[in-house]
């Protein structure tokens, strides 16, 4: 930090809680409102049933590529076994919900059941074309080539039950090769998800197995993080700073709310909130805190040894993936009672199909959003917390309160925790941020871009 002008002796060693006040009443009132939120959150008609389209998915696919090594036998069955428990699920949602309906349609044709006419109330009294399509397709046993194609067009292919539908109107008409032609995106999907996932997590764990026998050999020993080791007052002064950014957080946030989405699209929104976000730590870290500036630089915005930091994000992107997956199991278990976890964000990417949004959306979660928690939470609050605390609880504090913060709900906290607590390793070993802010965006990046492959 560099001082900006002379500072009076009794200046320099009096202490300031002022900031420490702040954030603590800030971080109760986000947290106490996003958990509220998370658990009385009314989720989209697509997000209410994610979990079983995710499971006709699965069994579709399943079956499919069983049959085509000609493996059917015990993969068979458990699609099907799998698709009459989804089918059993969505049933008492029928009268309440179209998109009950178009699954659970899906979900009996796959299983060589007629759909009950009954079941296609909702579509079949909607004004939508498309949804008067989706129910003529079910309620008829036989269709000509003509018709089938025609119903198909109407029902279009932006969801993967509108591709069912259309796959199984062709069918129904005796079209060879409907399946495979339609299907191939998903099956492509899917396994670039799956096969990812896998590649991942076992790159994951080798990197803990390197990891640990180099820190037990005592190499890689921690630099410490960016700021160094504090001062109380300058922990004072670095608190007030995190403060003053987590305000303008809060602030940005109200009046976008005020604004609301009668007046912008989520693309401008999220273009103003990327915006905002950056321009504050740039604008910040030239405005000096209690006579002295905590510049970029101090942060750890540095370009020195770029390759090796850019190593570094990586590495620790891979090692996270193993711990994440395992806390979010835990915590998904511990918390099935609770609403399913859904972020915002995540729920724009998969309903939109506009690219632009999609690019802002990216934009905002790769970029914008980790250099604005990377700065606030790993730069500015972790250090200044560490220097009462110690930096092993100042990174599990950290981390908690980072969680918490997330729109998502409690189910999923230990998983965000990791990310945060995995940054703070990373910018104690490096010095800097960079790694951190890279790490970060390449987790958001891939989480946006499976839950788009996926849907």
């Amino acid at each position: 930090m560099s001082e900006v002008g002379p500072v009076e002796p009794r200046a320099a060693t009096q202490r300031h809680y002022g900031g420490w006040v702040a954030l603590a009443v800030m971080f109760i009132v986000v947290a106490g409102v996003e958990l509220a939120s998370s658990l009385t959150r009314t989720p989209s008609a697509f997000t209410r049933y994610e979990e079983s389209r995710t499971e006709i998915q699965q069994a579709v696919i399943s079956e499919q590529m069983s049959s085509s090594v000609g493996m059917g036998g015990m993969a068979q069955a458990q699609a099907q076994q799998s698709l009459a428990t989804t089918a059993a699920r969505l049933k008492p949602h029928l009268s309440a919900d179209k998109e009950a309906e178009r699954l659970y349609a899906v979900a009996l044709t796959e299983l060589h059941r007629p759909v009950p006419p009954g079941s296609l109330a909702l579509l079949a009294s909607s004004p939508r074309p498309a949804d008067q399509a989706f129910a003529q397709i079910y309620k008829s046993d036989r269709l000509s080539e003509p018709a089938a194609r025609e119903l198909a067009r109407t029902v279009g292919g932006a969801t993967f039950e509108a591709k069912m539908a259309s796959v199984q109107a062709l069918e129904k008409a005796n079209v060879p090769g409907a399946r495979s032609s339609r299907l191939r995106p998903v099956a492509i999907s899917y396994f670039i998800v799956i096969g990812g996932a896998v590649a991942l997590l076992g790159a994951g764990l080798l990197i803990w197995v390197i990891y640990i026998g180099l820190r037990l050999s005592g190499e890689l020993k921690p630099l410490g993080p960016p700021l160094g080791k504090l001062s109380p007052q300058d922990a004072d002064r670095v608190a007030i700073r995190a403060a003053q950014l987590f305000g303008t957080f809060i602030a940005l946030n109200l009046a976008l709310l005020a604004i609301g989405p009668k007046q912008l699209d989520d693309r401008a929104l999220l273009l103003i909130q990327a915006v905002v976000m950056v321009a504050a730590v740039i604008v910040f870290a030239r405005i000096p805190v209690l006579g002295k500036t905590i510049s970029l630089k101090d942060l750890g915005f540095t370009t020195d040894h770029l390759a090796s930091k850019i190593g570094w994000a990586i590495g620790a992107y891979a090692a996270n993936i193993p711990l994440m997956l395992i806390l979010a199991g835990i915590g998904l278990k511990i918390f099935s009672f609770l609403p399913r976890p859904e972020h915002p964000v995540t729920a724009i990417a998969t309903s939109s199909k506009d690219p632009l949004t999609i690019a802002v959306l990216l934009l905002t979660a790769s970029v914008a959003a980790p250099i604005w928690e990377e700065t606030m939470f790993r730069g500015l609050y972790f250090p200044a917390l560490g220097r009462s605390v110690g930096l092993i609880a100042s990174g599990a504090i950290s981390s908690l309160v980072f969680a918490a913060i997330h729109p998502t709900g409690v189910a999923v906290w230990l998983a965000l925790g990791s990310i945060g607590a995995v940054s703070c390793a990373l910018s104690c070993h490096t010095r800097s941020l960079v790694p951190s802010i890279i790490m970060h965006g390449l987790h958001n990046t891939t989480l946006l871009v499976a839950s788009m492959l996926i849907s």
